[in-house]
């Protein structure tokens, strides 16, 4: 008798314990919520490709297709090179570049 009360109370003591949420460690951390503000947006487009075809040049930003004179939210673009796209709100500028200028070691 002493056993069976011993081993009850055990499980009522351990399954607390065992209820406790164990975190995936292979689940991408999660991102703090961003703004859906103009900058906070220029901030997650980026220039994946340049397709040229017949002398006129596309870019696929963040995974849409945009040719030159299309809006990408309230910038509109405005050139398309090999390697870089410039879009133009009034007088803002951004240019987003498939190659980082940067020389890795």
């Amino acid at each position: 008798m002493k056993h069976l009360l011993a081993c009850s109370l055990f499980m009522v003591v351990s399954v607390p314990i065992a209820a406790q949420v164990l975190q995936d460690p292979t689940r991408p951390a999660v991102q703090a919520q961003i703004s859906r503000s103009t900058e906070s947006v220029q901030q997650q487009w980026v220039l994946e490709s340049v397709v040229s075809k017949k002398g006129q040049h596309k870019a696929i930003i963040s995974g849409q297709l945009y040719a030159q004179g299309d809006k990408l939210a309230d910038y509109t673009v405005t050139n398309i090179s090999a390697h870089a796209v410039l879009l133009v709100q009034g007088a803002k500028q951004l240019k987003l570049e498939l190659y980082s200028n940067e020389i890795k070691q």
